[in-house]
């Protein structure tokens, strides 16, 4: 597309994911719209640059075939590859068809690059069972999209004529401050996303929440899982006589209630809203948010951990000061 002139943009051709995303980490920062897709041992390798992407707040989007890690060499779906990567401070959407791959890639372009956020974005999908099938999916005009996906207009960019440095050294007052910023961001994506998937249903039609609930109502006990374990019914569910969804059949037999959660958005863990407790009328709030966002990221341990050390070595000197003038 780039070659035959369909697609206005620049192909970097490199020779490992490694330096895949570090280039991308050199584009996000010269202020171009970034994108890039990894797998498997590929995101591995890029493991390293993920913590600078969010660290230094660019705003790229990556899209993630979540395949098994080898040995032995396996290409079907996995979460292996992925839950190292849990606590790079990136965003983390994970679509469950092909329809919410296009729709989640393009919000996640908006909310990458809000203003509030300023975060990179992975956009998960699984390996082979989706990323390797064919299905429809309701594609967008460019007007449609340009509408509302607004031009890119980046916060800080590497300009010659104004020169700036980029992650920097940072001593441990600079260090967790800058961390507790990129924290306070994470935690705000959530809210942030929430209205961006309402201005793209009240445009399109289409609606997403951080988490979707299946015959949770009266629930005790939820199985709770990401991607796309809940895909509309096929051949054989319906074979069964299901008619709204796999679970019932996958874990109990035909016709049998289960009560099911999918994370579409785990990262940052998502907070309880008014609508998450009438889904879990039954479910008090304490198991259902547990962890607040260091689920996510380790900023926000890194900083506390820094502040108990801190009150404990004033603590300290001050105890050693008082033997000493006895």
């Amino acid at each position: 597309m780039v070659n035959s002139g369909e697609l206005d943009a620049e192909y970097i051709p490199v020779e490992s994911e490694h330096s895949a995303i570090s280039a991308c980490l050199g584009s996000a920062a010269a202020g171009a719209r970034t994108f890039t897709a990894t797998a498997s041992q590929g995101l591995a390798l890029m493991h390293e640059i993920l913590f600078a992407a969010s660290s230094m707040r660019l705003p790229l989007v990556m899209a993630v075939a979540n395949r098994a890690v080898s040995a032995p060499i396996n290409i079907w779906a996995d979460h292996s590859d992925i839950m190292p990567q849990r606590d790079t401070g990136w965003v983390q959407l994970f679509a469950e068809n092909g329809q919410e791959v296009f729709d989640l890639t393009l919000q996640a372009f908006r909310l990458a690059e809000d203003h509030r956020i300023l975060l990179p974005v992975m956009v998960n999908m699984d390996g082979f069972t989706l990323s390797h099938m064919i299905e429809p999916v309701s594609l967008l005009s460019k007007e449609d999209v340009a509408g509302f996906l607004p031009p890119m207009d980046p916060f800080r960019t590497l300009d010659i004529n104004d020169p700036r440095s980029f992650g920097p050294f940072g001593a441990q007052d600079v260090y967790t401050e800058i961390k507790m910023q990129q924290e306070n961001a994470l935690v705000k994506a959530q809210s942030v996303m929430e209205e961006i998937w309402s201005d793209f249903n009240g445009r399109f039609g289409r609606s997403y929440r951080a988490v979707e609930t299946h015959r949770s109502e009266d629930a005790r006990i939820i199985l709770v899982t990401m991607a796309p374990l809940e895909k509309p019914p096929g051949p054989q569910w319906m074979k069964c006589g299901i008619r709204e969804s796999p679970w019932d059949w996958f874990v109990s037999g035909c016709g049998a209630r289960f009560p099911a959660v999918r994370l579409l958005m785990p990262c940052p863990m998502p907070r309880p809203l008014p609508w998450w407790t009438e889904s879990f009328p039954r479910v008090p709030p304490e198991v259902l948010w547990p962890w607040r966002s260091e689920a996510c990221f380790t900023a926000g341990i890194s900083v506390r951990i820094f502040w108990i050390l801190s009150l404990a070595w004033a603590v300290g000197k001050s105890i050693a000061g008082l033997f000493m003038k006895s």
